[in-house]
């Protein structure tokens, strides 16, 4: 791959989905826990106090995940795939994702006893309501970005990588994975509740400081 492909790649799909990455990942690796999910219906708008609930689960999640031992820490965080996690934010479901991919593991019952000190009904109710966050947390982050120039960005990118005689067929697949990802994640964020987004603003910068970001 040539360094103006890599130049490319980066400018239109890493300022896609740098913003959900920085707080997703380490979210998806603390929270990877068992439960099988049934979707539930989209329920109304959230509030701030929902908001609140959940990022004070999450960080006692956090905690909690941090007196484990070594070896149950690292099996939990075996299912955070990058590449599986930028599909299923993608698609909307990181957490709800992580959780199902954890069904089994037996830490369900401490998990799920967390949350529930903070409202919630169980690690499924907590994870459905985060995808809801962070959909409205990459919406806020990508605002004032200009979204068409980065499609514009991302086509050109797709074209060099359909053409590059530089690239095996497997390198072309994953770029490709890689574009189409981050355009849904651009989606994703356009699709975000209004009452989500309000409800988010309030805690942006307690979420950027769960994620690690400035």
């Amino acid at each position: 791959m040539t360094a103006i492909l890599r130049r490319r790649l980066a400018a239109a799909a890493f300022r896609a989905s740098l913003a959900s990455l920085a707080v997703a990942l380490p979210a998806a690796l603390t929270v990877g826990l068992p439960l099988g999910l049934a979707q539930p219906a989209r329920a109304a708008g959230l509030d701030s106090a929902t908001v609140g609930r959940w990022l004070d689960a999450s960080q006692a999640l956090e905690a909690w995940s941090d007196t484990l031992p070594e070896d149950r820490r690292e099996a939990l965080g075996g299912a955070g795939d990058p590449q599986a996690l930028m599909g299923d934010m993608a698609d909307g479901r990181m957490l709800s994702a992580a959780v199902a991919r954890m069904a089994g593991a037996p830490e369900a019952a401490q998990a799920a006893g967390i949350v529930s000190k903070h409202g919630f009904s169980g690690l499924d109710d907590w994870a459905t309501i985060g995808d809801r966050v962070m959909q409205a947390y990459m919406a806020i982050e990508m605002q004032g970005e200009d979204v068409q120039g980065q499609r514009a960005e991302m086509e050109a990118a797709r074209s060099q990588i359909m053409n590059s005689p530089d690239m095996t067929a497997e390198q072309k697949k994953m770029m490709l994975q890689m574009l189409g990802d981050a355009g849904a994640m651009m989606d994703q964020a356009g699709k975000a509740d209004p009452a989500d987004i309000a409800a988010v603003q309030p805690h942006l910068e307690r979420i950027r400081n769960m994620g690690g970001g400035d």
